[in-house]
């Protein structure tokens, strides 16, 4: 009884201290109004933000486990107190999310076990560790709570849960939930270097036939090529909220379009009834539906990958031909024709398609002609590719939109936009940062090249837009390199889904 006195008092001390550092540090942008034409994008200043690291939760590795086996009271260890977390700042009040039913509990203890019944004696079905959450079913059953557990009900001891997230905890999916989730995943492969445009569409089969009926599958536009551009739904295709993440569209930077169908296999995986945030992900991707491109460039990317093999038509393989041997020609490549056509950024008609929209495209120059980069077309949306994604967001208008990229590990999105549009990505990144710690850039200040898809997302269509770039080496990026890009991404369907529904 004491020990637990003294645990009662050093819970409302950390609150206090915690409260307090919390409430000094948040800090908010000066807003104007409105959107800005490209020549005050140009005249912004650079500005430099530090990084800011979460704080710990604290756990470390000499404190007592609470959570083996006969021993989910404990007797010795040390309980970390369930503080309340620091408020999340958002740019408009959260509307009723139609969650308001579920019970969301977090264990606040290093580790505590989840059982088959409510006794000490009955068998762990798995272990919790500290800042998990789970939906509670059914409280205080004699001291223990009833909790959803991948659809089945267990059992924790109620003392060591917290009705309140507790300090230190990250928005995430609990730690069980998602090395469950990776098991599953055996579709995908994220191990070899080429992902190509015929494996992304047996894998889409084979996803449809393994998990029917939980995400649609649509071609949107034909490539010149001859190739389909899929448009893919995951979450509820009738949501009030929609999410807009392309991949692909520079041919090069393939492994973009590899991380995207890791992602969606990985949500696939994971059980509806896994916590993340205040929701669990079948309530969050009821409100807010995923529409992924998950290869915008596919004709690109083949030649990346084959070179002239990786065409089909005769006249467009005798086209890149002579692309190559003028540039080889005018001194503006020294490449051989394998590596000019390995370091491809074009679509089949040697046009840069994130150089083909509109904001920004009469000021930027880029090359003359056709080729492997930087041409940027006849016309904003001459391109089959980047018609798809002009037609398609202004059909969807989503409340957010990310482009993936590759390389860097940076993040972009400051285009010159002022007001709340700007309050608004500022948050939207801040949140990205919070689950990938890539550096945050200011593309408008960072002499970005202009008519790309985020520009025109931003000032022309007024859409909260940031672009990602994955990886740090030239792409194509070597395979050696996704293991430390797929944690640095593995949350972030979720951060998004669950940052738009707060829009309004």
């Amino acid at each position: 009884m004491v020990e637990k006195k003294k645990h009662a008092r050093k819970a409302v001390g950390y609150a206090i201290v915690l409260a307090l550092l919390f409430t000094s540090c948040g800090k908010k942008e000066p807003q104007s109004d409105g959107l800005v034409p490209m020549e005050t994008a140009k005249s912004y200043e650079h500005v430099v933000r530090a990084e800011n690291t979460d704080p710990n939760p604290g756990i470390g590795d000499g404190q007592t486990d609470l959570g083996t086996p006969g021993n989910d009271v404990g007797d010795t260890g040390t309980v970390t107190p369930p503080v309340t977390g620091t408020p999340q700042d958002t740019v408009t009040p959260k509307p009723d999310d139609g969650n308001q039913d579920e019970d969301i509990v977090y264990v606040a203890v290093s580790k505590l076990n989840l059982r088959a019944e409510p006794s000490l004696d009955s068998e762990v079905i798995a272990q919790a560790k500290y800042g998990d959450s789970f939906v509670r079913t059914e409280k205080g059953t004699e001291g223990w709570d009833k909790l959803l557990y991948n659809g089945q009900e267990v059992y924790a001891y109620a003392e060591y849960l917290s009705e309140q997230k507790v300090a230190g905890a990250n928005n995430t999916i609990s730690a069980q939930f998602t090395a469950d989730a990776k098991k599953k995943m055996k579709v995908v492969d994220t191990g070899k270097q080429i992902y190509s445009y015929d494996e992304m569409c047996g894998d889409l089969e084979e996803l449809k036939q393994l998990y029917p009926g939980r995400f649609s599958c649509q071609s949107v536009g034909t490539t010149l090529d001859g190739r389909n551009l899929y448009e893919i739904v995951f979450g509820n295709p009738a949501a009030e909220k929609t999410i807009i993440i392309q991949a692909g569209i520079h041919a090069r930077e393939y492994m973009t379009s590899q991380l995207v169908m890791a992602q969606l296999e990985f949500y696939l995986c994971c059980p509806e009834d896994a916590v993340y945030g205040q929701t669990t992900l079948g309530g969050l991707f009821n409100q807010v539906s995923v529409h992924l491109y998950p290869m915008v460039n596919p004709d690109g990317i083949s030649i990346s990958q084959y070179g002239l093999d990786g065409i089909e038509s005769a006249s467009i393989r005798a086209d890149i031909k002579s692309w190559y041997d003028r540039d080889k020609r005018e001194g503006k490549t020294a490449y051989s024709l394998e590596d000019y056509l390995k370091y491809w950024k074009a679509n089949a008609n040697g046009v840069d398609l994130n150089r083909n929209f509109d904001y920004g495209f009469a000021e930027y120059s880029g090359a003359a002609y056709p080729g492997a980069m930087k041409y940027k077309g006849s016309a904003p949306g001459s391109e089959a590719e980047s018609a798809v994604l002009i037609r398609r967001t202004r059909e969807l208008s989503p409340a957010l939109a990310v482009s993936y990229h590759a390389s860097g590990s940076v993040i972009y999105w400051d285009y010159g936009q002022t007001g709340n549009l700007r309050t608004v990505c500022s948050a939207m990144v801040d949140v990205i940062h919070g689950v990938n710690r890539n550096e945050i850039r200011y593309a408008a200040t960072d002499k970005q090249d202009a008519a790309g898809y985020g520009d025109w997302l931003v000032m022309s269509e007024g859409i909260p837009s940031a672009t990602i770039e994955i990886g740090v080496g030239t792409a194509p990026l070597a395979a050696s390199e996704f293991p430390d890009i797929w944690d640095r991404n593995e949350m972030m369907w979720a951060a998004l889904a669950d940052f738009a529904r707060t829009q309004r």
